[in-house]
């Protein structure tokens, strides 16, 4: 079960490294990375909806958790899917499914996108509204770049983000989140696909196709 929650907890990352709102100009604001961020951000907003499988690494030494889950993720405006073996996770933008796989339970929560919900998008709600940001490698020949970003909110989890970013797509390839804790989530997607059709339904968990399913409901 710890290990499980450990998951979700990462998970709720996950989806807010694609909300990322760059903050107002200021001094400590690096404008070559602002330029690289802005673009990411504008190639997110004008995709109708994204697909990528994922593998997230977790480390810690102090408490020894080195564990790799994979898994796709799915996103359409404010609403995200997350499908891994142990578990699946739904919001619509409104409420958070969580399918726990072995304990045949499903949590339901409020998507709360100003309570640090990175998400989970969020971490369970971090999305990231203000940071320092600043160009820590320019583009190579493949076209990666570096570009750490840093919260300006000092209760957050987290105290740095590492992106890689595709500068020639303007697509985030790479993610590793620092936390606070000694925690670092390593997060790579790959096969990304843009414009894929997927309706509503699809972001919300169907308890009809499903039995002998526990339903929490924590709203």
């Amino acid at each position: 079960m710890k290990k499980t929650f450990v998951f979700i907890f990462a998970f709720a990352l996950l989806s807010g490294l694609f909300s990322i709102q760059v903050g107002a100009q200021n001094e400590a604001f690096d404008p070559e990375a602002k330029l690289i961020l802005d673009k990411v951000s504008k190639k997110f907003k004008s995709m109708k909806s994204f697909k990528a499988d994922f593998t997230l690494k977790m480390e810690n030494k102090d408490t020894k958790i080195n564990e790799t889950q994979k898994g796709k993720l799915f996103v359409k405006g404010d609403k995200y899917k997350i499908e891994t073996t142990d578990l699946d996770r739904y919001s619509d933008g409104s409420s958070i499914w969580t399918f726990l796989k072995s304990d045949k339970e499903v949590q339901i929560t409020t998507a709360d996108p100003e309570s640090g919900e990175i998400s989970p998008a969020q971490l369970l709600n971090i999305k990231p509204k203000d940071f320092k940001y600043i160009l820590r490698s320019p583009a190579n020949s493949d076209g990666l770049a570096e570009v750490d970003i840093t919260p300006l909110n000092t209760n957050a989890p987290f105290f740095k983000t590492r992106l890689t970013i595709n500068t020639k797509t303007n697509m985030v390839t790479k993610a590793i989140v620092f936390e606070r804790n000694g925690s670092r989530y390593t997060y790579t997607l790959q096969n990304a696909q843009t414009d894929q059709v997927l309706e509503d339904k699809f972001f919300t968990f169907d308890k009809s196709k499903h039995t002998g399913i526990e339903i929490v409901d924590l709203r």
